[in-house]
């Protein structure tokens, strides 16, 4: 500030601050294996937890948040927009969305989403502009090449991260043993002491996530993982520190 410096015969020098305002995407998958869990609480409910905990923290930075909660069945779409009626707008949608309450207004749509995650990706493609901050939270079920033109796209123009939801079981089965499952109106067992039962399940868990991790690694697109039982709060103070 050659003023002030002039002035006092002192240097001063003014330091300015970028004021930011970008827009911040919460992408959530609500289809039906995402309410499943073990340990801890749903799937859905954690994936809202995240989504709830990163949507007060955009606003607080001073960032517009926004995003869509899809299913099989039906997608919402909020806008982005600052402030915490945001925010709310988007919790209140994650917390009636199972229910497939109806909203009337502008910002959210209900329309059939039959396409797997490549369609409910081609959605989140048409509203995502350059600069933004993409946040992919499910447990990628049926993720395959279909889908990597949409990463690819979020991947060049924005920052993007995974977050990987996941119940305990579904890394590992129990220990040896018969085991009854119930679908409420189907039973049936599973026998744990299959060696080549669990190294099949294993594997096929170990394979999805060795894609998941590939995607990540060549697209350049931050990677995080959470289980059913662990608190959200902790996981992401782990992964992005003070931010």
């Amino acid at each position: 500030d050659w003023r002030v410096t002039a002035r006092t015969g002192k240097v001063h020098t003014k330091l300015f601050r970028e004021e930011r305002e970008r827009p911040v995407y919460l992408w959530v998958d609500y289809r039906a294996a995402m309410f499943f869990a073990t340990r801890g609480c749903y799937k859905s409910v954690k994936s809202a937890q995240i989504a709830a905990l990163l949507a007060w923290s955009a606003v607080h930075e001073g960032d517009r948040v926004g995003g869509i909660v899809f299913s099989e069945r039906a997608h919402r779409e909020v806008k982005p927009k600052r402030g915490k009626n945001s925010v709310l707008h988007i919790i209140r949608h994650l917390s009636h969305f199972s229910e497939h309450d109806h909203d009337n207004g502008s910002e959210a749509e209900e329309t059939a989403a039959a396409g797997g995650l490549s369609e409910a990706f081609s959605r989140l493609s048409c509203i995502v502009r350059p600069g933004s901050l993409v946040f992919l939270i499910s447990d990628f079920r049926g993720l395959d090449s279909s889908s990597e033109p949409y990463l690819r796209q979020f991947a060049v123009h924005s920052e993007t991260v995974f977050i990987h939801v996941y119940d305990p079981l579904e890394s590992s089965l129990p220990p040896p043993g018969e085991y009854r499952l119930s679908s409420g109106a189907h039973d049936f067992y599973i026998n744990t002491g299959d060696a080549d039962y669990i190294r099949a399940y294993v594997g096929q868990f170990e394979k999805k996530l060795r894609y998941l991790k590939s995607l990540a690694r060549n697209l350049r697109i931050g990677l995080i993982q959470c289980r059913t039982f662990e608190d959200p709060f902790s996981v992401l103070r782990v992964h992005f520190g003070v931010r």
